[in-house]
């Protein structure tokens, strides 16, 4: 079966009223993935209603905490995010090293357990560039914001051909030159070993005027699901660019807005 997934860009929108918090489920993402003890680290949590992304009331209850195994759980503090309400954001330092255990509870809401791995160190630039995502929730059903093309121009003014998706300085390849749409087959053939991720075929190509590292990643913005990325079961969730081309699979189980 042919589907396929829009590549969303920045965009405006108007905000709902607050959703009732029946039968939450939620998404909670640590930046980076691997915190350093002491190092500042942001948590980002997303909230939805039947998979769509719900909003909630600014005094909604969350209790977030933070403990080692044994040791006194540090309560974490969330806020709803101004420019996008559909997300709550909070900071925690880890002063020791250690498997932290993060506990997310609401009312009513489904009770949630995260591993976070703290270790001793200087963060890696990979690990600077893991900061939390910017790209606004987009409610479930509302038109994807796509991305349009870079006003610069086209791909032939880094030496290569079809249309520059986005500002750059990394732009994908093969999303078509109408819109920016990845078209793929799902249930994905069984000797790909690709098990129930679909996926095709995507270039990253570098400008390069930046000759800096860059780390690839992503999110739906309208669902719960995840965007992964090159071969596997359980693709990676991000990729480090190599060169000025860098040919490989952007993975999902779903058709969405991506980002």
């Amino acid at each position: 079966m042919k589907r396929a997934l829009g590549v969303a860009a920045a965009l405006a929108m108007a905000v709902p009223g607050p959703a009732l918090a029946k039968g939450l489920t939620e998404r909670l993402q640590v930046f980076p993935s691997h915190p350093r003890v002491g190092r500042p680290v942001t948590l980002q949590l997303r909230p939805y209603e039947l998979g769509s992304p719900a909003f909630l009331g600014q005094d909604f209850a969350w209790r977030v905490t933070a403990h080692l195994p044994g040791r006194h759980p540090h309560r974490i503090t969330l806020v709803r995010q101004t420019r996008d309400p559909y997300v709550w954001s909070g900071r925690i330092r880890f002063r020791s090293p250690g498997r932290w255990k993060i506990s997310v509870e609401g009312n009513q809401a489904s009770v949630m357990k995260f591993d976070v791995p703290v270790r001793r160190g200087r963060p890696s630039v990979w690990e600077r560039l893991e900061r939390p995502f910017i790209a606004q929730t987009v409610p479930f059903g509302s038109r994807c914001p796509t991305a349009s093309p870079d006003p610069r121009g086209s791909l032939s003014r880094i030496g290569f051909v079809g249309t520059a998706w986005g500002p750059g300085p990394i732009y994908p390849a093969g999303l078509g030159n109408d819109a920016p749409v990845l078209r793929y087959s799902y249930p994905p053939a069984p000797e790909t070993g690709w098990g129930d991720w679909g996926g095709n075929k995507i270039n990253w190509l570098r400008d390069l005027a930046y000759p800096g590292p860059v780390l690839i990643r992503g999110l739906r913005l309208d669902g719960p699901d995840e965007l992964r990325f090159n071969d596997g079961r359980l693709p990676s969730l991000s990729m480090r660019q190599k060169g000025r081309s860098n040919p490989s699979y952007t993975r999902v189980r779903i058709p969405g807005c991506y980002a």
